[in-house]
């Protein structure tokens, strides 16, 4: 921080002591098993497995893609049951 021409030492270190104590938390929180970063990379591999293996069979796979084509039209859970029964 400039102040009238100076540099100001204490501002800049209370700054970056302040952003030391942010970073420490988000390192703690990252490392928590029960944190947004762990779940999202979670739900990626689990994503991940189900894409891949409904890949390798063709005929799981034109069924999935359909389902996921008709999935923004079906408004109940008794409509998509019904999409499932007529596969």
């Amino acid at each position: 921080m400039v102040v009238q021409g100076k540099i100001n030492l204490s501002a800049d270190r209370r700054y970056e002591s302040q952003t030391q104590v942010i970073a420490q938390e988000l390192i703690k929180s990252t490392r928590a098993k029960n944190n947004i970063f762990n779940r999202v990379r979670d739900q990626m591999r689990w994503d991940d497995k189900v894409l891949e293996w409904t890949m390798a069979n063709p005929g799981l796979r034109v069924q999935m893609f359909r389902f996921i084509d008709a999935v923004p039209a079906l408004q109940s859970k008794a409509e998509i049951a019904n999409h499932f029964s007529n596969i």
